[in-house]
């Protein structure tokens, strides 16, 4: 029986240091003062200026960070917006824009951009800028 309570206690001890560490976690990356979290992009990409404001109504972007040199998260999270894409309409599909903006501006040319995307799709749009620009738009979006 003792040793029955020793576990529970140590789930629930367990349970509580991940409740924290979420919530601190959420606290630390949450807008501050009304500060609406994202923001316009306006960067130069592989198919011309790429602008969210460009986007019809009905269109969506979905946006991640990365760079082309990144041998794991980076190809994997565009594989994953192929096969979502892949799962919609035709309709549907013309309706999402995936974008991925670098953070490798050293690297990253459109060239490069351009050869890498392109392994994932045609409507696949990568997105370059001065380091500058990149850290701006970063730092919107809570990318550490």
């Amino acid at each position: 029986m003792a040793r029955r309570s020793l576990w529970l206690g140590a789930g629930i001890v367990t349970l509580l240091i991940a409740a924290s560490g979420i919530g601190l976690y959420q606290y630390a990356f949450a807008p501050q003062d009304g500060e609406a979290l994202g923001g316009p992009v306006e960067l130069p990409s592989t198919q011309g200026d790429f602008s969210l404001t460009q986007l019809d109504d009905d269109q969506v972007a979905i946006l991640s960070f990365g760079y082309t040199y990144c041998p794991d998260i980076c190809p994997m999270t565009q594989s994953v917006k192929r096969q979502a894409l892949a799962q919609l309409s035709d309709e549907q599909r013309e309706r999402v824009v995936p974008v991925m903006i670098t953070v490798d501006p050293e690297r990253d040319t459109i060239e490069r951009m351009q050869e890498y995307m392109g392994f994932f799709g045609d409507t696949f749009i990568g997105a370059v800028g001065s380091q500058e620009q990149l850290e701006d738009v970063a730092s919107r979006y809570g990318v550490v």
